[in-house]
């Protein structure tokens, strides 16, 4: 019975040696500037963060009354609406970008909302991280739309 448990551990750990996870690569997309696109990406990125900069200095004044906040809701939806088809143009309107969009939008719901808590809370350290990671979604959405607009021909 004992000696099974060596020859055990050592087909497990064998399996997981071989196995195609033990070769793990980056995808050839996966690298910054490795993708189609990558210079324009950059620069929607830019004007994408130029945009939640301007959400975000605009917001914080607006919350500060709930029921303004709660009534003006379906006009700041509006106005990014029309802020995003100033970035990206009219093909946003496709069933192909309106997953990513609506992905994007909820990532940047939650991660407002974080920022918006710890704001009040007076939490700097997990301020600037839920920035950071926000950074890292609106880089995210800029390459994935960008990589969109690539594959469907969009200029």
């Amino acid at each position: 019975m004992n000696r099974w448990i060596p020859l055990a551990l050592f087909g497990s750990l064998a399996f997981v040696s071989f196995s195609p996870s033990g070769y793990a690569q980056p995808r050839p997309g996966d690298r910054p500037g490795d993708h189609p696109g990558a210079a324009a990406a950059i620069d929607y990125r830019a004007k994408l963060q130029a945009l939640e900069d301007q959400r975000r200095a605009s917001r914080a004044s607006l919350r500060k009354d709930p029921k303004t906040w709660d009534g003006d809701r379906d006009k700041r939806a509006e106005e990014h609406r029309k802020a995003l088809a100033t970035v990206w143009g009219d093909w946003i309107h496709r069933p192909e970008c309106r997953a990513e969009l609506e992905l994007n939008a909820d990532h940047l719901a939650r991660i407002n909302r974080i920022i918006d808590l710890e704001e009040d809370a007076h939490n700097a350290a997990l301020i600037a991280r839920a920035r950071a990671v926000q950074a890292r979604e609106i880089a995210r959405h800029a390459r994935v739309m960008q990589d969109l607009r690539v594959r469907l021909g969009v200029q």
